[in-house]
């Protein structure tokens, strides 16, 4: 369990996202994620996989708290964590998806979960800040 001292480098942020027809049978609230990781200088950056497209946002030098708090201000989900370092291997090809970009952005491995919900339990079993609106 990470304890609450840590500076997080990864926040992974989950939406509902209700004008995507096809994500309605998700769980609401968790029909979509994407994540914001930080380099060693403190740059955040957002990479989120919409409709078929790999997106990047910048969100500059932040301190990770005000990210946060941005995030959870208008609605989302968050879990703050540190990333995984090591190499993992890669045995399982996966289909491309929002949950599989996060997973490889923070060096989760394995081919579980699935959906944005799972991996928010999962995030949250795994002793993960989990912070709700």
């Amino acid at each position: 369990m990470q304890g609450s001292n840590v500076q997080p480098d990864a926040i992974v942020v989950f939406t509902d996202q209700r004008q995507v027809p096809w994500l309605r049978g998700l769980q609401p609230g968790f029909r979509h994620c994407f994540v914001a990781v930080a380099d060693d200088a403190g740059e955040w950056v957002a990479c989120d996989w919409l409709m078929g497209r790999l997106v990047f946002q910048v969100y500059g030098p932040q301190d990770p708290e005000t990210l946060i708090a941005g995030f959870v201000g208008r609605g989302h989900r968050v879990s703050a964590l540190r990333r995984c370092r090591r190499r993992r291997r890669r045995g399982w090809l996966r289909p491309m998806s929002c949950v599989e970009v996060v997973k490889q952005a923070i060096g989760w491995g394995g081919v579980l979960p699935l959906t944005p919900f799972g991996l928010w339990r999962s995030l949250r079993a795994a002793g993960h800040r989990c912070i709700e609106p």
